[in-house]
């Protein structure tokens, strides 16, 4: 956590070189908006970016293989982050509570999903899945296993009110999403 709290960094660029960052590096610095990272990094750790609430945008260096639990969690400014080719794992509440988070793209390397990843993100409209994606896949913006039988994420924006396809076995029961209408519709 070396600059963890530190309210009024504002930017960062990490030299060439550094192989590794520690738990909540940045975590809470409150006004962070600009970050550089170096190529030499594999892996974004544990709250890296925790309530980083002014952090806007986001490019993962691409030689990043691993996203750590609640990396960016209540990064509230976070409107884009990009995803490239190479993460293989992304852990437990990584973008929760990224308020303004309106799209992400899983790339194929991405074969593993914490719990929670993209709860609370109240303005995503679509999770999309780059081709050749052996663990996942997405229709129409929802996120789902590759074999099309499990639902992993509802966008929390997405316009629809109501979803009743995608699922190859439903069990006989129809998903909704309640968010909108606030009611169970069986």
């Amino acid at each position: 956590s070396a600059f963890s709290s530190c309210p009024m960094l504002c930017q960062v660029s990490l030299p060439e070189g550094l192989t590794e960052l520690g738990k909540g590096v940045f975590e809470s610095c409150t006004m962070l908006s600009q970050v550089t990272l170096p190529s030499t990094l594999t892996e974004l750790p544990e709250a890296a970016f925790y309530n980083c609430s002014y952090l806007p945008s986001f490019s993962v260096p691409a030689t990043i293989k691993v996203i750590g639990n609640e990396a960016f969690y209540s990064c509230t400014a976070l409107k884009e982050v990009t995803l490239p080719e190479g993460v293989a794992s992304i852990g437990d509440y990584a973008f929760q509570n990224c308020q303004v988070l309106e799209q992400a793209k899983l790339p194929a390397s991405c074969t593993t999903l914490g719990k929670y990843v993209f709860d609370g993100c109240q303005a995503l409209t679509a999770l999309d899945v780059a081709e050749g994606n052996t663990a996942y896949l997405s229709q129409d913006g929802v996120l789902f296993t590759k074999d099309g039988e499990t639902l992993v994420r509802y966008p929390q924006a997405k316009a629809e009110t109501a979803y009743t396809g995608g699922l190859q076995n439903t069990g006989g029961l129809e998903l909704y999403w309640l968010y909108h209408t606030g009611t169970d519709q069986h």
